[in-house]
């Protein structure tokens, strides 16, 4: 898995640029513009999206809010702020 050869490069991000530097949103954006087209994707996508795509998944598999939380790129307002991303 990815996971184990970023461990086994001793990386510091979990995705990493080959000069060990983390990835910008742009960058990641460029990425997944690239991606999506490939693959005749025509919906417009963005980092935003995958991430609240993400959390709304995790969420709906039972994971509990405060492990969620913190990748969500929001401050915690209470235990409730997660149902945002339940639509």
């Amino acid at each position: 898995m990815h996971v184990d050869l970023m461990k086994k490069k001793q990386a510091t991000y979990l995705f990493e640029s080959s000069w060990k530097k983390k990835y910008t949103d742009k960058g990641i954006l460029k990425i997944m513009t690239k991606y999506s087209e490939e693959a005749n994707i025509s919906q417009n996508l963005s980092p935003h999206k995958l991430r609240h795509f993400l959390l709304t998944w995790l969420k709906k598999q039972g994971i509990d809010d405060a492990l969620i939380q913190p990748y969500s790129g929001h401050d915690p307002r209470g235990p409730s702020d997660l149902s945002q991303f339940i639509r």
